[in-house]
């Protein structure tokens, strides 16, 4: 299994949006060319908090580094309390 050294959630709606954010895939593609495996989840705020936990259960472990939060677009702040209380 590879090990994950960071996870960004991205928190905009997939309601109101067609495409991703391009800052948390642009910081993967950089990080990744440095030998770091990160993670991006989009549309986080779209997710169960069941989903949530276990997405934080497959991609957080030992080897983790940091977690980003991007809440730019975010209007669900029970969400984003909910992965900072679980973490």
């Amino acid at each position: 299994m590879v090990e994950t050294h960071g996870i960004i959630f991205t928190g905009m709606e997939r309601t109101n949006n067609i495409s991703r954010p391009a800052g948390a895939a642009r910081m993967r593609t950089f990080l990744g060319k440095h030998g770091y495996n990160i993670e991006v989840v989009d549309y986080f705020a779209d997710f169960s908090r069941e989903e949530l936990e276990q997405v934080c259960a497959k991609f957080i472990g030992p080897k983790t580094l940091f977690i980003g939060v991007s809440i730019t677009f975010l209007y669900d702040f029970d969400k984003m309390n909910h992965i900072f209380s679980h973490i």
